[in-house]
């Protein structure tokens, strides 16, 4: 678990709302540090997507 991840709201308001909705049953993908400069975005959004790739074949 990451120090600051009680303060990362994104992924506590769609676990909520899809509860809301009857969807318990789901998995996050993060691409954390896109908001810092110096870090390689394109590398880090390549990796979530590779993530969501293995994710999917597995649906």
């Amino acid at each position: 678990m990451e120090p600051y991840s009680n303060f990362e709201m994104g992924d506590r308001y769609l676990r909520t709302l899809m509860a809301f909705l009857g969807i318990r049953d789901f998995t996050t993908i993060d691409a954390n540090g896109l908001d810092v400069i110096g870090n390689d975005v394109e590398a880090i959004v390549n990796d979530a997507i590779s993530r969501a790739v293995d994710l999917a074949a597995t649906f």
